[in-house]
């Protein structure tokens, strides 16, 4: 018989499928798990338990909201709540109310727009796209003054020249005009087009403002024609119902306002971002003018996205990333340098993408796969390895959005299809990858939208969570708490584990209440730094065992870590598939309290709360170093370690150490 105690010190390989944990050779097998779920890989190799959601607000009308974050600094963030029909706004962990009432801004979005509303920001103005609507602009002077205004572009962006023998007159050269084709060109849906004209070699520009019929529409000139001679050389917006087409795609990029849709981009003039003049009056293209590409290939690739990294503007596409970059490096782009190469074939889900570090994440077109698309600057290329590759149980759920929040973990948080919360702890330069899932407090719950905005300690996190409340579907905006990073074993102030919860604070009382987003849930509680009996939300409150000054009251949770078969090896190779057996596991805790140690499919044994020496009535001190577990699991084939914490209170594991006996025989 062998005996042995490997040790797992490290957790910053994450949650892994069951396809690779058999995989011995890999580095990464020695610190991942079978199950990380309310548990945070953080970079320094802990498992920390998740900290709890905050009650911001519900959304309008409990309806599906998005949550777009704009950043105009770290002390003036907010997170905007874009429904059907309206836009409400966040700012310092609440809703910005005027009397009273939600601050709101009404928009003309349905519901089924809003998976598909992109953004981009300048300042104080937010840009806003989405197929089917004219792009817009949402505009910021105060907390309470915002304008949502639709953006109108100047002289562009056009399609090609005529290349028929149709003509364009004009009735004159400025002001209100009339145009006459010579042959049907026209349609209604062309009010609000622009159109261009050369005439006496001079091109001008007009925008429709009438249509009287197929060969003759009002117009009003913004540039004035050459002159008013018929002419062959015109050409139409791009833009518009005549079209079908509208940005889907918008992001900015060496001074120029870039957007997107179907296969073409369009950049504007450089530093005149509502200006898309193709050229100049005279015909002459300068190299401020505005540019329009194709992500022409041997296959349709539509645009997803448009990120501006590594010196390029990057176009994911369903067939791959194309990058927009000049001919030649370490020049400007301009219109007549501007190439459009493919650089990968990892095909873009419509997901947008986020930025970790210097690199971009995207999913796949499948939205199952997520790839890392990096430069390689070596090799003068781009690589865009799959991160899910570890982790395909989760991410083959399919992913409908993300997040990054860089601080404090340098986590990207996923939405995923079902409905599902999944995070990846990514440091690309410490090559540590690590999924972990996210079951919020609560019945029926499903994660709707999230968003990252800088605040003075962290990067927030915002959800938008939908649950089954007292009977009904109610749909919050919620806030993820900062971690809890106590100053001594005494220092619970930060001790919030609870979901969709409130705190109070102040002189002791016995009644609580401002709990009707809860009303009829079953919450935890936590007074004064101990555990109370759970209590049902009844018109709003609950009633405590006796008075307290600090207070937190939430949905419960399950913090769940399960540890693989750690597979020791003995005298004829692997202890994999002989009789073992583990008769004890020694954790590693940090500013921990309580939680519960075992082996999977197994008895939990509770670990103590309190101490003997704790003075009675005090709430009990955190603990931190090793805690010997007696455990038995029998003779198995299989062993592996289970710790859980499903009271709200902190759980850091920093080790596991079973105590394995092997029959070698």
């Amino acid at each position: 018989m062998t005996r042995a105690t490997p040790g797992q010190h490290a957790f910053t390989g994450g949650e892994i499928s069951a396809r690779i944990k058999g995989r011995s050779d890999l580095e990464r097998i020695h610190t991942a798990v079978e199950e990380m779920t309310n548990m945070i890989a953080a970079p320094e190799g802990l498992a920390e338990r998740r900290p709890g959601t905050r009650f911001a607000a519900t959304t309008k009308s409990d309806a599906d909201a998005v949550l777009i974050p704009f950043e105009f600094s770290t002390a003036q963030a907010y997170v905007i709540e874009a429904s059907a029909g309206a836009f409400r706004f966040f700012m310092n962990g609440g809703r910005i109310e005027t009397g009273g009432v939600p601050y709101e801004v009404a928009n003309s979005y349905a519901a089924a727009d809003l998976p598909s509303l992109r953004w981009t920001q300048s300042a104080d103005v937010l840009f806003l796209v989405c197929p089917g609507h004219p792009p817009r602009t949402l505009s910021r002077t105060a907390h309470t003054a915002w304008t949502l205004a639709e953006w109108v572009v100047r002289d562009g962006p056009y399609l090609d020249v005529n290349s028929g023998a149709t003509t364009v007159t004009p009735s004159a050269v400025s002001g209100a005009v009339t145009l006459t084709a010579s042959a049907a060109l026209f349609a209604a849906s062309d009010v609000g087009r622009a159109v261009r004209l050369r005439v006496a070699a001079v091109w001008g520009w007009c925008r429709i403002t009438g249509f009287s019929s197929a060969t003759s529409v009002s117009a009003r000139v913004e540039t004035a024609f050459g002159g008013v001679s018929a002419t062959a050389f015109w050409r139409f917006g791009a833009w518009g119902a005549t079209t079908g087409v509208q940005p889907s795609a918008v992001t900015f990029h060496e001074n120029r306002l870039a957007f997107a849709a179907l296969q073409s981009v369009w950049l504007s003039c450089s530093g005149d971002f509502d200006n898309f003049a193709p050229t100049t009056e005279a015909g002459t293209v300068a190299a401020d003018n505005a540019i329009t590409l194709t992500a022409a290939d041997d296959q349709v690739n539509v645009i997803r996205w448009l990120r501006s990294a590594f010196g390029v503007l990057i176009a994911g596409t369903s067939g791959g990333p194309f990058a927009i970059q000049a001919s030649t490096t370490r020049e400007a782009l301009t219109p007549s340098n501007a190439t459009m190469p493919r650089v990968h074939v990892a095909g873009a889900g419509d997901a947008p993408p986020v930025r970790v570090g210097t690199n971009i994440v995207f999913p796949s077109r499948s939205r199952r796969r997520l790839h890392l698309l990096s430069a390689d600057f070596a090799a003068d290329g781009y690589s865009a390895p799959d991160l899910a590759l570890v982790a395909r149980h989760i991410a083959g759920r399919g992913i409908a959005s993300m997040a990054y929040q860089q601080e404090p973990w340098s986590v990207v948080w996923l939405v995923l299809n079902d409905g599902g919360l999944a995070a990846i702890t990514h440091v690309p330069e410490l090559d540590i990858l690590a999924w972990h899932r996210h079951q919020l407090g609560g019945t029926a719950v499903k994660i709707l939208s999230v968003a990252c905005v800088p605040a003075s300690d962290r990067d927030e996190l915002w959800l938008v969570v939908e649950r089954r409340v007292n009977g009904a579907t109610r749909r919050h905006v919620e806030i993820l708490e900062a971690p809890f990073e106590p100053q001594n074993d005494a220092d619970l102030d930060g001790c919030y584990f609870v979901d969709s919860g409130l705190s109070y604070s102040g002189p002791a009382v016995a009644t609580l209440s401002g709990l009707s987003h809860l009303e009829g849930e079953t919450v935890q509680v936590l007074a004064d730094g101990a555990v109370h009996p759970e209590r049902v939300v009844t018109g709003g409150q609950i009633q405590l065992q006796q008075a307290a000054a600090r207070v937190h009251v939430g949905l419960g949770s399950v913090a769940r870590l399960v540890a693989l078969d750690p597979g020791v090896p003995v005298a004829e190779g692997s202890s994999r598939g002989k009789p073992r057996r583990i008769d004890q596991v020694t954790v590693g805790l940090l500013n921990s309290q309580g939680g519960a140690i075992g082996l999977k499919n197994g008895r939990m044994e509770a670990l103590p709360v309190r101490r003997s020496g704790n003075v009675m009535g005090d709430p009990p001190p955190l603990f931190s170093g090793d805690r010997n577990v007696k455990v038995e699991s029998g003779w198995t084939r299989g062993v592996q370690v289970v710790a859980e914490q499903p009271l709200p209170l902190p759980f850091t594991l920093t080790a596991i150490v079973p105590r394995i006996s092997t029959l070698d025989a």
